[in-house]
């Protein structure tokens, strides 16, 4: 287990863990400890989607204690993680189809 935790994440999202162990979705199979890139929260960006264009025009960045207004946001940046609570069904969908921050089309 402690093999797979320490390869280096794709995406960072935020998952109801405690909801859907409740549920019985998911269970717990082990107890490790946080690898070292996984102990400080990333920087997130964030933004809300123009209906018109389906695009977001002005983005957010949010370090997970504060949050400021960058605007337009440059290739390198498109890598950051989206902040975003996924459930247990578009997480699936999300790592079956590769899913990265950079190609999200917004």
């Amino acid at each position: 287990m402690n093999e797979i935790i320490s390869i280096e994440t794709n995406f960072w999202i935020f998952f109801p863990l405690s909801e859907v162990h409740k549920q019985g979705i998911v269970k717990k199979i082990a107890h490790c400890e946080l690898p070292e890139h996984a102990r400080k929260t990333p920087l997130f960006r964030a933004g809300v989607v123009d209906p018109s264009t389906g695009k977001v025009e002005t983005w957010w960045f949010w370090d997970g204690e504060k949050e400021w207004m960058v605007g337009a946001i440059t290739e390198e940046q498109r890598r950051l993680p989206i902040r975003g609570t996924w459930n247990d069904t578009l997480l699936i969908n999300r790592i079956e189809q590769g899913w990265l921050p950079e190609k999200d089309p917004r």
